[in-house]
């Protein structure tokens, strides 16, 4: 996929309740590519198409997910959980 996108991902929540978070952008605007669907846990995502040209809510995801230092501190919240 490396050549295809680009993505940030965080594991999030309070343990034992983790979960997976993450926003992926890749060439085209098209669908998600096929080697992106054929992943054994693409089903287990959910998937949203995100325009952050247009829209507030989403072009704040993208930069929280770009511009944080995930991992790096405990104090990172991504749509407001750490």
């Amino acid at each position: 996929m490396a050549k295809y996108a680009f993505g940030a991902f965080a594991v999030v929540g309070d343990e034992p309740d983790l979960w997976v978070e993450g926003v992926v952008m890749w060439m085209g605007k098209s669908e998600e590519p096929l080697e992106f669907k054929d992943h054994p846990s693409y089903e287990f995502y959910t998937r949203k198409q995100l325009n952050p040209d247009s829209n507030p809510a989403d072009r704040k995801l993208v930069e929280e997910f770009w511009n944080s230092n995930i991992g790096m501190s405990d104090d990172v919240k991504l749509g407001g959980l750490t």
